[in-house]
This record gives C-alpha cells, structure tokens and sequence, in this order.
C-alpha cells in the first residue's frame, strides 16, 4: 500500500535506521531514493508481523498458565539481573570508591498456595550454562521442599542466547526432567518483551543493599550481600551460588553437553518442552500446531 502511494520514487530522501553491530542496537543515517527506503521497509514487514504475533501469543499463553497453577503445577520465571556492583569508600583516600561487579540470578514462582521470590547472588560473572544450572538446582530443590508433589514446572524467560535460548541448555532440560521426575518445558518471550517481576526483584534487592552500604554496611562478598538484604527483608529467598556449585555443575554436565545437538532455527523457537525418552519438542511459539522434535 505504501509502493502504491508514493507520487515519485527517485526524490533523494535520509533515513534512519537501528542496526545491530557488535552486539549492541545502533540507529544508522541511510541516503536514497523513496523506492529504495520503501524496499528496505517493505523486506522487514513480514519479520516485524511474526515478532509482534509471537509476543501477543506468548504473553497470552503466559497469562493462561497463571489462571491454572496449582501445588502439582507451577510457573517459575528466571532472569539475570544487571550485575551489582558492590563499592566501599576507599579507608585511606576516603573520596575514593572501589568498586567490584555480583552477578544477581533472580526468579519468581508462582503456585496454587503460595508465590514466592528468589535472588541468588554470586561472584561469577560468566552468565553462561554452568551458572543457569547451578540456580536452576538451588531453586528446584527449593520448590521440591516446599511442593513434595509437584509434578509440572513451566518455565519463562528471555531469550539470552548466551544463558537460556542455546542447545546446551536445552540438553540439560531433560537430564533435569529425567532426574527429578517431573514435566518440564521452558518457554521465551518475543525478544525484548521479557520484562516482568523478576526484574523487580532485582531491582528492590540491589536497592536494599546499596540503602544499607549508604549508612555504613559493608558489601565486599556475595555472603555480604545476602547478609545486609536479610536485614532488610524476608519476603526475598537470598542463596549464594558459589564458585563450588559452578565447578559442580561443569563437572557434571561436561559429557552430556557432548552430546548437544544444535537445534534448527533455535533463534524463533519460543517454546521448548520434554518428552519422553530424552526427546525435545520444539515450537514457534507455545500454541503452534507445527513442531520439532529432537531425540538425544
């Protein structure tokens, strides 16, 4: 509709663009006639509708999950949060602020009888496989304490490739589901519409720590971290992941991930769901009819 209102194609026009270099979203300045830029809009039309269906479908389907939680079956969203960055005034120079970075796992659950909050700081910064695993333990074995007979867990996240949305992770989903006998599935939300609770958890966390170090609280550790936001609330469940839990997890998974296979288009899958067997099915989104399906 656009190509078919435009009165003249070849007038010079500038644009600008976000472009994706290094990692990072960068708008760009483009020079070109009015068919050029109406092209270059038109090429992005049919990624921009399926992004936008995905989304709705997937908060959608997210919401429909929280009306049906029970003790059996429950939703638990993760994330990582912006690392903290733990400062103390500097005792000689005293104007000084040294300053060193915590890595900060957060996670919500939610459940029939009770909704609670997780906020696990470590002195890893990695974010990678071994990380997730290493939360995802604490937190299970938490949940398994507190609901004995759950039998579901339904997974939400963004889609870090580096942390969630990758085929290391997705093989370790069914050594979890195997050795802890439940079912499990692990869904992502369109890309930059992961925002929810867990991040308020992260928020409120580092705020309560960083009010206490103002006042003279000292935060040199993950152990201090956890110490100062004890104090300051009891709503929020604090664990350290620590270096040994991180070296546990590499032994462990180090010949399973062996066997990780890289999984087809993994970058538009938004649902992900074990089976039987070590199988994995993958889907567009958590609805879709069409599915993948992989056997280890």
């Amino acid at each position: 509709k656009i190509q078919e209102n435009v009165s003249n194609d070849k007038i010079k026009i500038t644009w600008s663009q976000w472009m994706n270099e290094n990692g990072h979203a960068e708008k760009k300045v483009f020079s070109g006639n009015v068919d050029e830029a109406v092209l270059s809009l038109k090429s992005k039309v049919e990624h921009f509708l399926f992004h936008v269906y995905v989304k709705r479908e997937q908060s959608k389907y997210f919401e429909k999950l929280t009306t049906e939680v029970s003790d059996e079956k429950i939703i638990l969203q993760v994330d990582f949060a912006e690392n903290f960055n733990m400062k103390e005034q500097d005792e000689i120079q005293k104007a000084h602020w040294n300053t060193k970075p915590l890595s900060i796992f957060t996670a919500f659950v939610w459940s029939k009888s009770e909704n609670f909050s997780f906020a696990l700081p470590s002195s890893d910064l990695t974010h990678d496989k071994f990380a997730v695993d290493s939360a995802l333990k604490i937190i299970l074995n938490h949940i398994e304490t507190v609901f004995p007979n759950v039998e579901e867990i339904n997974c939400f996240s963004g889609g870090a490739t580096s942390q969630f949305k990758q085929r290391f992770h997705f093989r370790n989903l069914t050594r979890i589901a195997d050795e802890r006998k439940i079912n499990l599935s692990w869904r992502f939300f369109a890309t930059s519409h992961g925002k929810g609770v867990v991040d308020g958890i992260g928020g409120i966390v580092k705020r309560l720590v960083w009010s206490a170090i103002l006042v003279g609280g000292v935060c040199r550790s993950a152990e201090d971290f956890i110490k100062l936001a004890e104090k300051k609330t009891k709503k929020i469940i604090l664990i350290q992941i620590t270096s040994s839990d991180i070296d546990n997890s590499k032994t462990k998974l180090e010949n399973l991930f062996k066997m990780a296979e890289s999984v087809p288009e993994t970058l538009k899958m938004h649902s992900v769901k074990v089976g039987d067997e070590n199988e994995l099915e993958f889907r567009y989104y958590s609805t879709c009819s069409e599915k993948k399906t992989i056997t280890y």
